[in-house]
């Protein structure tokens, strides 16, 4: 046992020396294969410009935006809505009953009116508003008539429970039809006549 202490004791002795003689050797030289230590690598081009060019990255999405970006739908017409309104009662299934379709044939033109002549219809009753249409000089002795014809076939089949039959629906709705599509081609012509009246007097006094 102790011989073999003494082998280790020897081997590291033998070590000691060789080291403490290797950093005698190599004090104070330079190795040439070792680069010199440089300074603190500096912020690179992202690290330095990210805000400029999250900024340019905004601004060219939002000029995108403003040139590609859909024009919104104008508004419809006060016609065009009650006309929609027409075919959507038309297209509805007969088990929702004749009170839902004549409600809805009812809405679409007191819903016209009111927009295209300043008359309450939707606020009024059926009474009430053909009194006020026979008064008013919106409407002409025919239209009267079909504003008539058409609220009382409403009126009965919303509060009477009378029953359609196939044909009373489709009198019901080519009145209706036929009464927003006369009133609106009448208005469309006399704003035309109107314009063109306005444009003759302005190049009358050129």
């Amino acid at each position: 046992m102790f011989l073999r202490h003494g082998k280790t004791a020897l081997i590291l002795g033998s070590a000691a020396l060789f080291c403490a003689r290797l950093a005698a050797q190599t004090d104070g030289v330079n190795f040439p294969e070792i680069a010199a230590p440089i300074g603190k690598i500096g912020e690179g081009f992202w690290e330095a410009y990210w805000l400029y060019i999250l900024l340019g990255v905004l601004i060219l999405a939002l000029v995108s935006y403003i040139i590609f970006r859909r024009p919104a739908a104008p508004p419809p017409t006060p016609y065009e809505a009650a006309m929609l309104l027409l075919m959507r009662a038309k297209a509805q299934p007969e088990n929702d009953g004749e009170k839902k379709y004549a409600e809805r044939i009812s809405d679409a033109v007191r819903g016209y009116i009111g927009a295209v002549c300043g008359i309450p219809a939707p606020e009024q009753t059926t009474p009430e508003f053909i009194a006020a249409a026979a008064e008013s000089d919106q409407f002409d002795e025919t239209s009267r008539d079909k504003l008539s014809k058409m609220l009382e076939l409403a009126d009965k089949a919303k509060f009477a429970k009378h029953s359609f039959m196939a044909a009373e629906r489709d009198e019901l709705f080519d009145i209706a039809c036929d009464f927003i599509q006369s009133d609106n081609k009448r208005r469309e012509s006399a704003k035309t006549s109107a314009s063109k009246a306005h444009e003759d007097k302005i190049n009358a006094k050129k």
